[in-house]
C-alpha cells in the first residue's frame, strides 16, 4: 500500500467530516451564505445534503477503503466543492457574514485563495490514489 495518498488525505478528512458536523450543527450559518441566492427555500436542503456529501466523502479518504474508492471520493468532492464555489462568491459579492463574523477584503481573498488550493489539492489527491492499484483482497 503506497502510504503517500492515504497520509495526504488525513488532513481532508478532518476538514470536510468536521465541516460536515458544521452544517447540521450550526446550519443557520452555513445557510445564511447563500443569502441572495436564488431558490431560498432549498437553502436548508441544500445545506443538509452538502453536509451529508461532505462527511461521507471525507470519511471515504481514509485507509480502510481501497484507492479506487478513495479516488472517486476525493474526485466528487472536488465537483462539491465547486457546486459550492458561488455561494461562497456570493459571500465576497454581497459581503455576507458568516454567522456573526463579516470578513475583511484580505480574509475574503485568502478564502478564495484557499478554495483554489483546495480544489488542487482534491485534483492531485485523486490522481494519486488512481495511480496506486488497489491491493488483491485474499
Amino acid at each position: 500500500m503506497a502510504v503517500l495518498p492515504w497520509v495526504a488525505g488525513l488532513p481532508l478528512v478532518l476538514l470536510f467530516v468536521g465541516a460536515g458536523v458544521g452544517h447540521f450543527a450550526d446550519a443557520p450559518k452555513f445557510v445564511g451564505i447563500m443569502k441572495g441566492l436564488p431558490f431560498a427555500s432549498l437553502h436548508p436542503a441544500a445545506n443538509y445534503a452538502t453536509g451529508v456529501a461532505e462527511m461521507v466523502l471525507g470519511a471515504a479518504l481514509t485507509p480502510i477503503v481501497t484507492n479506487s474508492m478513495a479516488s472517486r471520493a476525493a474526485n466528487l468532492l472536488f465537483c462539491l466543492v465547486l457546486i459550492m464555489t458561488p455561494a461562497n462568491i456570493n459571500m465576497i459579492v454581497n459581503d455576507v457574514p458568516f454567522g456573526s463574523h463579516r470578513l475583511t477584503n484580505a480574509q475574503h481573498t485568502a478564502r478564495m485563495l484557499v478554495q483554489v488550493l483546495l480544489l488542487c489539492y482534491l485534483r492531485w489527491l485523486g490522481r494519486c490514489h488512481l495511480a496506486t492499484p488497489d491491493e488483491k483482497q485474499s
